[in-house]
Formats: structure tokens, sequence, C-alpha cells
């Protein structure tokens, strides 16, 4: 199309021809060459005509539409052989302009003997200035005299004789021009049934029937012995088939037997209801406001349409509805938002929680935390939303749960081999955990007199520390920097002693070796 200076106007574009918008079925797509902005003029006139021209039928188009042109009025015909051709080109040499419709492509012109003439139509159109080699005023002169009214027949023979007119009577032979043309193309016909009526000579007065039906009216004239001729139908807002005019008028005489023509409403125009499917509600308004028609919203969820654009319409597409009608649009909100309650899970058994969690439409994730605590193995201990919140589905929420694992003590931070018995009872006391002595019955006065020499280097929580000691009477003192040993098996002849009863600080002793207030949980 750039290679043809060809534009292509669209329905929805501005400079479409808002004249074309309000027809039945307007085209779609216009292809254009030259001065799109004459297709916006708002007074244009067609003329058209036989492509077998008679002589007078020449010089008449072209004076009317050189004279027309002139009064401003853009001239539309068919760049047809005979009387279209001679339309536009009267109109070239004037700034008003020309518009030729094809009925084939821009690029095959038809006839072929018009090229030249289209080329100087687009050229005309442009340039919009005159051209010297065109037809100008003079060429459309009727050079007879007014007053030879009685000799119509030898008009065009009479021009190289005739006198130029004045001005002023430019506008009534103009104005006759149309007259004629007009009743040479039928317009005459709208009173003729008047002239050619056959019936009686009796007069009657012509009844109103403006406003009545067609059918109403047929009967109200057919009691005064006229007849009803529907001349013509038009787009109104009146109901289908309402009298607008009619010829003659209301109260006037007319012969039994004539024919009152009548132009009736054909109603509001139809318009097809577009397709609207996969549009987004902007584009959407935008269209139905081009075609005239309004329309209603109502919003809908949906899980399959993008938010914003249409679900259903009613009327259904190609329906054929009055201008202005309102159309019903259901346009998608989207998925729906469901909002989920949580609870507090604390101390519940956390696969149990997921479970629930998940058909609730949540994304459970978990975290592993170490225990000492028996009880807590399993439970949950931290949940990521608080309980009483409420989410949207497919929110993630995190879990933290307890995974218990068996916790040991490590003795040898509380005695060491070497300490005095007195010293290690203490330090275990202090820490809560419990023992048990071998190796000797010291009582609490003589505590002091014996040396631990092994014990059990690890326990696991609420486990006796077992120690090893020996009465510090004639050999030397054990080496504390010697590495400990896990146990420190009794010597031989000491394990009389086993359960010796001991002292734990208190006065207190049992017979197993543990104090009163060893055991620790």
């Amino acid at each position: 199309m750039k290679k043809y200076d060809v534009k292509l106007l669209k329905y929805e574009d501005e400079q479409y021809p808002e004249c074309l918008r309000n027809i039945h079925t307007p085209p779609t797509k216009l292809y254009c060459m030259g001065n799109i902005n004459l297709l916006n003029k708002k007074r244009k006139i067609a003329i058209i005509g036989c492509r077998d021209y008679s002589e007078y039928g020449r010089l008449i188009s072209q004076k009317f539409a050189y004279e027309l042109a002139r009064m401003g009025f853009v001239i539309v015909s068919g760049a047809a052989r005979g009387i279209d051709s001679f339309s536009h080109k009267a109109t070239l040499n004037t700034k008003t302009g020309t518009i030729a419709v094809l009925g084939n492509g821009l690029n095959y012109i038809y006839p072929p003997e018009n090229k030249e003439l289209e080329e100087q139509i687009l050229n005309n159109n442009v340039n919009a200035t005159p051209n010297k080699n065109l037809y100008s005023k003079s060429d459309f002169e009727n050079d007879y005299e007014d007053e030879d009214d009685e000799e119509d027949e030898d008009f065009f023979d009479g021009r190289n004789n005739s006198k130029k007119k004045k001005s002023n009577n430019k506008v009534i032979i103009i104005v006759g021009v149309i007259i004629l043309a007009f009743a040479l193309l039928g317009g005459i016909a709208f009173g003729s049934g008047l002239l050619s009526s056959g019936g009686s000579n009796k007069t009657v007065t012509v009844p109103s029937i403006v406003g009545m039906t067609v059918e109403n009216a047929t009967k109200e004239l057919e009691k005064v012995g006229l007849k009803l001729k529907v001349s013509e139908t038009v787009e109104s807002d009146k109901e289908e088939n309402t009298i607008l005019e009619m010829n003659p008028i209301e109260n006037t005489q007319a012969k039994k037997g004539d024919t009152i023509e009548v132009k009736v409403s054909g109603g509001v125009a139809k318009i097809k209801v577009p397709d609207l499917r996969d549009y987004e509600i902007n584009y959407i308004e935008d269209l139905l406001t081009q075609k005239g028609l309004n329309w209603s919203i109502t919003e809908q969820y949906s899980e399959n349409i993008k938010s914003g654009y249409l679900i259903k319409q009613y009327p259904e597409r190609d329906t054929e509805v009055a201008k202005g009608t309102t159309i019903e649009l259901t346009i998608s909100k989207g998925p729906e938002v469901k909002l989920v309650s949580v609870s507090n899970y604390l101390g519940q058994n956390v696969d149990t929680v997921k479970s629930d969690l998940e058909a609730l439409g949540l994304v459970v994730k978990l975290k592993e935390q170490q225990t000492d605590r028996e009880s807590e193995n399993g439970a949950v201990l931290e949940q990521s939303i608080e309980g009483g919140s409420k989410v949207s589905a497919g929110t993630p929420i995190t879990l933290t749960y307890g995974k218990y694992v068996e916790s040991t003590i490590d003795v040898t931070q509380y005695i060491s081999v070497g300490m005095s018995l007195v010293d290690a009872v203490n330090s275990l006391n202090t820490a809560g955990i419990s023992y048990s002595i071998t190796g000797g019955t010291p009582q609490t006065s003589d505590m002091s007199l014996y040396v631990v020499t092994g014990f059990t280097n690890k326990i696991k929580k609420g486990e006796t520390v077992k120690i090893q000691v020996k009465k510090n009477e004639t050999n030397p003192p054990i080496n504390p920097d010697k590495d400990d040993a896990t146990t420190t098996t009794p010597e031989d002849g000491d394990s009389t002693n086993a359960n010796a009863g001991v002292d734990n600080g208190n006065g207190n002793g049992n017979a197993n070796g543990k104090p009163n207030s060893t055991a620790n949980n």
C-alpha cells in the first residue's frame, strides 16, 4: 500500500466517513487515494447516469456538477463511462474536489480510457488548485435567451447564438436544472397519481393520516375514495410502518380514486451485535459506543478467564438489535480469593496439623528442632502465622516441631581422679547428680580421708555416677593429671564396701550410696 500511497481506513478510525457509519451494514475497511478529508465533507451529492448518453445528458450533467461544485458541494460518482465521467471532469477546475467510488481495486483502472481522468482526480484532490487544461465555467454557459421558454427543443442548437447569463440568473438556472434532474430521475412521480388518475371528477377532502399505521391509514383513505402508496421508508424513532409525511397534505382537495403518497418509518436502524469474546472491558466499551449501543456490567469470579475480560454477553453476537439497545456484559473478576482461618496448633502432633492445613489450601513447610524433652517429640513448638489470623489460600506457613534427642552429662566437668571425696560429693550435689561409692565405707567424719580413684565419665540424664575411692593412709596421693578411665574397677577386697552408706553432706545417707536429694529429672 505504501508503494501506491494507498490509505486504509478502518471502521474505528476517526476519519472513517460518518455517513457510512449510519447505514445498515457499513464496510469495515476503505482503501483510499488522494484527499481523504473529502469523505467527511457535510455537503456531498451523487450524480450518476447512463453510459450510453445523449448530447443533452452530457451537457446537463456537466453543468449540474460544475455549478454544485462552485456552491461547495463535493461531487460523488462512479468513474464509469458516460455521465459519471463527465460529472467528475466538470469539477476538476474547482477547489471543491470530487470523489470517485470504484468497483474494483485501486491498481486496476476501468474503463481503461479513464486512466488519465483518475490521475487528474487524484492530483486535483491533492493539490486543490484549478487546472487550466480542464473544464471552465464558460464550457457550461447556456447562450440561449431566457425568454424563449417555449423553444426548449432548440436548447442545444442555439448554443452558439445565445447570450451569456448574468451571475444572479445562475441560481435560477441551477434550481431549474435540479428540478429537471429530479424530474428525469423520477422525483416528479411523487404526485403522479393525481395527474394520471382516471377516477371520478368528484373531489374530496384529504384526511390527516400522519401518525397512523399504514394499515389504519389505508382504511381511512378508502372511506373517502382515496388510495395509499408508500413512496419511501426511512429510519425513525417512530414505530415501524408509522406514516411520517403525506402528499398531498391534509385538508387539501383531491379527486376520488387519487393516490396519496406517504413516507413511513422503518423503525430504528438495526445493528448487529459484535463478538466481544477475548476483549478487555475498555475496548468493549469503545466498540459498543461506536456501534451506538449501550451496556451494563455484572462482575463474576472466574477460574479460567482473566480479570477484566468477557465471560458472556446478552444478546449474543450477530444478533440484530435496535440502536441504543443495552448489551448485558458479564465481566470476570479473576479467581476468587478464599480466606483461611489459622488456629493455634502449639503442642499438637505436627503430622495431624500439616494434613489439616493442607486441606484448607495452605502450603505447609516443616522445620525440625532438637529437644531433650521426650514430651516435645513430634509436637508443634512454633508456627509462622499466629493463631486467629485469616490468610488467603495458597499462603505458606512454617511449623517448627520437636525432635527428641537423649542427652548425656560429662561428669569430668564436676569431679576428677585424686580429688578428695568430700570435694567430689559436694560438687555432684551442687550439680544435682546422684552418685554411689565403692572401695570403702567412709563415715561423714572421716570422708576427708578418702580420695577419688575412678568414676563414670559420662552418664545419661537421671543416671547415677559410680565413684571409686581409697583411704589415703599410707599410700601417696594419686596423680590428678592421670588420664581418666570411663569406670575404675574397685581393688580386690573392697567390694564388700560397694553398698556402704554415705553422707550427702547433710548428714543423710542411704544403703545404696545415693543421697536423698540426688534424684534429678
